[in-house]
């Protein structure tokens, strides 16, 4: 499955989506509380054993320094911004800065830094980036309705490809071989949809949408052999050898306006009394396709008076478009994100914009388990704020099912960090089989853990350091008893905002924040870090 932290194409990744592009034409929607969902992380799950001990408790990390963060949401700015007019800045930080504060999070013997980074320049450098996507020894990037392939090794540009239109959406995972299929247009994404092959950059066919739907609220999911495409109007499942029709259906429910829908297909089908509308509302793909589809039941028809809508989740044959298992959700629960797909891991709240609640563990079409937020280390009062800092995009709510981090699944073990720049900086592992929380592991002088992937040796966090010093990659072991530093960054935050990949013992990032020193950077154990100007303790490259 969202992203933000993206693997290689066919394979199982730290978060493996990218969502596509915000979609100007959809009417503005309130920011809403979505969970930091992607996609899985099933990985090679370690053995069996008894967990360890937590890692050493640490005091609340403060509030990071200024620095060169990505940008952030809109709701973790306000909550910034809070901090700020309300004095409790000043407060947090009035003495460090005549007692030298304390001590650096990050050894500066750990070796590391920046290998090389990108400048991005023309109509490209002032788009941020919509897709990201590891293919062999390359990275290629969305951003605007340029695509480019940097090279690995020293970033340095392979190809490009300038599709037409001022619209771009795309999916989140290519195929094993590097093939993905994306939206592009004037006006909308859906007025061409086009195959697009990664390791060369070249074009395959290229076609519309199918007549009957409407091309606003675009997006795309893929699995090897087909793809999926969901609109106001409906939804439609397509081979990628050739783009022709596997199969369709329109729409007849508006899920954001909660109403009978406004299109040609909805106006020439006649509404029934007792019956069901429905309309397909998310996509997600990989391994699986997934779906998600918001009804109602026709109370009147002559008035068309409604219910209250209700969710279901379905699995979809990728090959023949035959739905293998429908999960009717509770009544009163929101399907908001996919965390994983295995096991599958979705979270529910309560209401349509926030009110985010519990994670259900789904086995053979039912729901095996509900547990709740709290239990993951999230405050009642910021699962909001936090959840919506890892989010690709501003606005969770009918936004893809699967474009934000902050959670890694590998095995039946689910690895979260759920801190903002209000909170602790926790990582937190919970077994999804028994609904147990393990342990959790928070270090000193850290101002922010995000968990970027796991390997076969533990999981991969990245570490944020104290008022601009340097941060670091560091493996935590299974059972979250010991980190190894494994190398050294500069004063990185990393919200949800910036695409992330760990491949080849690297982390990369593609920045959405244009006044980051690079639009695209890599680090690893053979980078360099500068040194600091006149003992400043801000080591940005």
């Amino acid at each position: 499955m969202s992203g933000g932290y993206h693997p290689q194409p066919g394979q199982p990744g730290p978060y493996g989506h990218q969502p596509g592009q915000p979609h100007p034409q959809v009417p503005p929607q309130p920011p809403a509380g979505g969970p930091p969902p992607a996609a899985p992380y099933p990985g090679q799950a370690w053995p069996p054993g008894p967990p360890g001990p937590p890692g050493p408790p640490g005091p609340p990390g403060p509030p990071p320094g200024k620095g060169r963060s990505p940008l952030v949401p809109a709701l973790a700015i306000a909550l910034v911004l809070a901090l700020v007019v309300g004095g409790a800045w000043f407060l947090l930080n009035s003495d460090d800065e005549d007692s030298g504060g304390p001590p650096v999070a990050v050894d500066p013997a750990t070796p590391g830094g920046q290998v090389w980074s990108v400048n991005e320049e023309g109509e490209n450098a002032s788009a941020s980036p919509n897709g990201h996507w590891m293919v062999g020894d390359t990275l290629v990037k969305a951003a605007g309705t340029v695509l480019t392939a940097y090279a690995l090794a020293d970033g340095s540009p392979v190809w490009t490809l300038d599709l037409d239109g001022n619209h771009l959406c795309t999916p989140t995972t290519a195929t094993s071989d590097g093939v993905i299929v994306v939206g592009h247009g004037e006006n909308n994404c859906g007025q061409n949809v086009t195959r697009i092959d990664l390791t060369s950059g070249e074009t395959g066919w290229s076609q519309r949408l199918e007549p009957q739907t409407n091309p606003l609220s675009f997006e795309i999911a893929m699995t090897e052999s087909s793809y999926a495409t969901q609109t106001v109007g409906g939804w439609t499942l397509h081979r990628v050898a050739d783009g022709e029709a596997i199969s369709s259906g329109g729409a007849m429910y508006n899920t954001f306006n909660e109403d009978v829908n406004d299109t040609d297909y909805a106006r020439e089908t006649p509404l029934v009394t007792d019956s069901e509308i429905c309309a397909v509302d998310g996509v997600a793909g990989g391994e699986t396709l997934l779906r998600r589809r918001t009804c109602a039941t026709v109370i009147d028809a002559d008035s068309a008076r409604l219910t209250d809508p209700f969710f279901r989740l379905e699995e979809i044959d990728p090959d023949t478009g035959d739905t293998r298992w429908s999960l009717d959700l509770p009544r009163g629960r929101w399907l908001s994100k996919i965390v994983s797909s295995a096991p599958l891991t979705v979270l529910l709240r309560d209401e349509q914009f926030g009110g985010n609640l519990e994670l259900a563990v789904v086995e053979d079409g039912a729901i095996a388990r509900q547990i709740p937020l709290t239990g993951l280390g999230f405050s009642p009062d910021d699962m909001g704020p936090a959840i919506e800092s890892h989010c690709l995009t501003g606005t969770v709510v009918y936004s893809p099912l699967d474009d934000c981090g902050g959670m890694v699944v590998n095995g039946n073990t689910l690895y979260t960090s759920p801190g903002t720049f209000s909170g602790d900086p926790v990582v937190t592992a919970f077994d999804l089989a028994g609904g147990e929380l393990l342990w959790s592991y928070q270090p000193e002088h850290i101002a922010r853990q995000l968990v970027i992937g796991t390997d076969g040796a533990g999981i991969l966090v990245h570490q944020a350091g104290y008022r601009g010093e340097a941060g670091q990659v560091v493996r935590l072991a299974p059972h979250g008893e010991t980190a190894e530093p494994l190398f050294r960054t500069d004063d990185l935050l990393l919200p949800g905002t910036t695409h992330v990949a760990f491949t080849d013992g690297q982390l990369i990032l593609s920045h959405a924040d244009h006044s980051a020193e690079s639009d695209i950077a890599a680090y690893g154990p053979q980078g360099t870090l500068p040194e600091p100007a006149d003992g400043a303790g801000d080591a940005t490259p």
